[in-house]
């Protein structure tokens, strides 16, 4: 058996991964989370409790890291405080927990001689006008906008280092926006989604003309999956979907999916900082290892959303709550 080391495994993309993982009969999930932020313990109760492992700990604790990373034979890093608007009002814990947390597991890792994946986001690499047709690539230089994208940066420049100076087996991927099932709401699918269940209208920065990148987060697990299993020449990969489009546009597809009018759309404020476009070219994964992201219909998708978070409501309710306070 392989035992692979997910940290922030009881956070959205985390949950996802380790359930992928368990796809492969070999693998059993040393499954590490502090439970605070976006996770959430439930996230991993489907999953074949005989191949699972959670412990509940942070990766700022040195001592933990250590003895979790040596009894593992590969470590994914996912655990991250990674809201732009959180880390914009209190930026510490994101300090913390990105690059001191990185940093920890990084010693373990070259210390028991484990092979090593970060993830990071495409959000370190800033922004490009809206309109352009520049694509981020993995020799882009990063530009991070925010506190959030730039303890990532901080973290991915700390994991390029340790390959380089102590020789560490490790790689790093760059994601789109994910979108899926436990998102927490605080994020902007989520939200919209569950601002309309309650009866509130859509809240959308400045004139909703920033443009992202979609992935639905079961293939960005696939993606990283694929990765630690086929190691290719490069240490760095972007990971993208194939679908882009504006905020405004995503909203008005919600609307439409959920048979409401522009009453339920409200403008507001943008905030600091707010990047305008993001856009990756993901042809080095594709030529290199092999792997491309599955199209998806944005629509669909969101309808698919709809009723999991209309079901779904014991959830999801109480952290809207704590998101409204």
């Amino acid at each position: 058996m392989r035992t692979v080391l997910v940290t922030g495994a009881a956070g959205f993309i985390g949950a996802h991964l380790a359930e992928h993982l368990l796809g492969d009969s070999k693998t059993q999930v040393l499954a590490l989370d502090d439970l605070s932020s976006a996770s959430a313990v439930e996230k991993l109760s489907g999953l074949d409790k005989q191949r699972v492992e959670f412990v509940e700990g942070s990766i700022t604790d040195a001592s933990l890291v250590d003895f979790l990373v040596r009894d593992s034979n590969a470590v994914i890093n996912l655990a991250a405080w990674s809201h732009n608007d959180t880390s914009i009002v209190n930026p510490e814990p994101f300090i913390q927990a990105n690059i001191i947390g990185t940093f920890n597991l990084l010693q373990s890792a070259v210390k028991h001689k484990k092979r090593f994946h970060q993830v990071s986001t495409d959000e370190v690499f800033g922004d490009t006008e809206v309109g352009s047709q520049e694509l981020f690539n993995e020799l882009s230089p990063y530009r991070a906008s925010s506190p959030y994208s730039a303890s990532k940066a901080a973290a991915d420049q700390l994991v390029m280092a340790w390959t380089r100076t102590y020789q560490l087996d490790a790689t790093i991927s760059y994601s789109a926006n994910n979108f899926g099932e436990y998102q927490h709401p605080e994020k902007f699918i989520p939200r919209q989604i569950t601002r309309l269940l309650n009866g509130k209208p859509i809240e959308i920065y400045g004139t909703g003309d920033n443009v992202r990148n979609w992935i639905d987060v079961k293939e960005h697990a696939r993606g990283i999956a694929h990765i630690l299993a086929n190691r290719g020449v490069s240490n760095t990969y972007c990971i993208s979907g194939p679908t882009s489009i504006s905020n405004l546009s995503l909203a008005n597809n919600l609307l439409q999916v959920m048979d409401l009018d522009q009453e339920s759309l409200k403008f507001i404020a943008d905030r600091p900082g707010h990047d305008r476009r993001y856009g990756m070219d993901s042809g080095r994964i594709r030529q290199e290892l092999g792997f491309e992201a599955s199209a998806v219909d944005i629509s669909t998708s969101l309808a698919s959303l709809v009723r999991w978070y209309e079901s779904n409501r014991t959830w999801w309710e109480p952290l809207v709550a704590v998101e409204d306070r």
